[in-house]
């Protein structure tokens, strides 16, 4: 799904990045896509927090701690993971422009703009 995105984001990047609709599609899924890749990565260090807090418990189990004590273990502020902050950010900017940006492709002349210009491209429009 993220080659695909990505995909559809290059397509755009690279022929349709010319009016304000085209800018207004072309940041929508921008942020999109970087909100999947930030919340992908803040997934991966939410295992890895479990992980280490598993661990961390283990070792006060070991060490003979009391069961309070064992139970209220937690990984020190630092070591505590902030990336999910980002990608609700992203999703949340995202969200609007990517709800927003099909009406303007069938409402406002975007879509024969668009069109046209494909066909231009691939040459089946003559010039006669």
């Amino acid at each position: 799904m993220l080659l695909f995105l990505m995909s559809i984001w290059a397509f755009l990047a690279y022929i349709m990045v010319r009016m304000i609709f085209f800018y207004l599609s072309f940041w929508a899924l921008t942020l999109l896509v970087m909100g999947i890749f930030s919340t992908a990565m803040a997934a991966g260090r939410q295992v890895v927090e479990g992980k280490m807090i598993a661990q961390l418990r283990k070792d006060e189990r070991i060490a003979g701690s009391p069961v309070h004590v064992i139970l209220e273990a937690d990984l020190p502020e630092e070591e505590k993971s902030v990336q999910w902050k980002r990608a609700i950010l992203y999703y949340s900017l995202a969200l609007p422009l990517t709800i927003v940006t099909p009406f303007f492709f069938y409402l406002t002349p975007m879509r024969d703009d668009s069109i046209c210009y494909l066909a231009s491209i691939s040459g089946s429009i003559d010039s006669t």
